[in-house]
């Protein structure tokens, strides 16, 4: 069924799944399009489609269905609410949201085929969370996400750079960029838990992850591939974790989770890795490791793993003391400046190796074992 009109107003629910006439299918095309508090819309498996700009009242949650199993597609333009709640669910069917979203509550939308959200979210009235369910994939394109709380469970593909504002945001599948010609960025902003809790860039390496100094990272998934990774906030290892990239930083301490869970960090990169602050001080690691390429930035002043071993050049930039079981510098070992000659202690139960030279380039002030 198709309606065209200057403006719709949808009163009450509307159930298109018995129609025998036109079929489950539904297109509302005008304006403006207002759906009343509770005024749902069903089409069991037949495509919704509603064109104009979609406003919700202010009240009762909404909801859109096609179906929980072989459901058909939602397609909507621009969303606006004042403070409303909508969920979308579609079953196999897509949600294609080409629009930008602003003033909802709650946007839930569970499908497990492609959620493609291509317009900017919370750009001019933040809404209050964002949810997709664990099936199917979300393809980013609308470049800002603003909410409250954003948990993506699926699947993310970027296909634009994207910058997400939140208290706490989760990936509860993998991220990647959606081609090598378009590696895409990816900047979290959260004042809570930031949550990767599968692959980033396995796929296809994003040109850049960072996240902002508020707040804590969770890293629970592995590996980690990006052209230059930036975590500015604490990062708490869940997992053993592998990163791959050119420049890494840890602009925050670096912990493992639980003592019965010490975790292994495994940082392989051909430029700079920067350790700003402290690892392993609330809870050690099991290792701490870096490849024979680049150079490591020791800018922490306390090291705690089982095993530590730097396999390229390490530059001291404070202070540095390392609490370990074996400890291996596999390449140079230099101070930054003359005028910040700076000392190194390691406390090893085990072997301490010494394999490049230390001081060559800039002597340090002391070196203890």
């Amino acid at each position: 069924m198709q309606l065209w009109a200057d403006e719709i107003v949808v009163e009450s629910s509307v159930d298109a799944s018995a129609n025998t006439r036109t079929g489950p299918r539904l297109e509302l095309h005008a304006s403006t399009i207002t759906f009343r508090p509770g005024a749902d819309i069903i089409t069991q498996e037949g495509d919704l489609v509603l064109d104009g700009v979609v406003a919700l009242d202010e009240g009762a949650a909404t909801l859109f269905s096609t179906g929980l199993g072989a459901g058909g597609s939602v397609h909507l333009g621009t969303l606006t609410g004042q403070r409303s709640d909508l969920t979308i669910q579609t079953g196999s069917g897509d949600i294609l949201l080409d629009g930008t979203i602003d003033n909802l509550g709650s946007l839930t939308l569970n499908s497990s085929g492609i959620t493609r959200l291509s317009g900017a979210i919370g750009s001019s009235a933040p809404i209050a969370s964002l949810t997709t369910d664990a099936g199917g994939l979300t393809d980013l394109r609308g470049g800002h996400i603003h909410a409250s709380t954003v948990e993506l469970a699926d699947t993310v593909v970027l296909t634009t750079d994207v910058t997400i504002n939140a208290t706490t945001v989760t990936f509860g599948g993998t991220v990647d960029a959606d081609a090598a010609a378009n590696d895409r960025t990816l900047t979290v902003n959260a004042t809570g838990m930031t949550t990767f809790a599968g692959a980033v860039g396995n796929n296809q390496q994003l040109l850049s992850l960072t996240t902002d100094a508020p707040g804590e990272t969770d890293l629970n998934g592995s590996p980690i591939n990006a052209t230059t990774v930036d975590f500015a906030d604490a990062v708490v290892l869940t997992a053993d974790v592998t990163i791959n990239a050119t420049t890494v930083t840890f602009g925050n301490t670096v912990d493992a989770d639980a003592a019965a869970n010490d975790r292994t960090l495994t940082v392989n990169a051909t430029g700079m890795t920067t350790f700003a602050d402290a690892v392993g001080n609330n809870q050690r690691l099991l290792s701490l490791t870096t490849d024979a390429a680049g150079t490591t930035d020791l800018n922490a002043s306390l090291i705690q793993a089982a095993t530590v071993s730097f396999a390229d050049a390490v530059i001291l930039t404070t202070d540095v003391t390392i609490n370990a079981t074996t400890v291996t510098f596999g390449n140079t070992v230099d101070a930054d400046a003359a005028a910040n000659d700076r000392t190194l202690t390691v406390n090893a139960t085990g072997m301490t190796t010494f394999a490049g030279a230390v001081g060559n380039n800039q002597r340090l002030l002391s070196l203890t074992t």
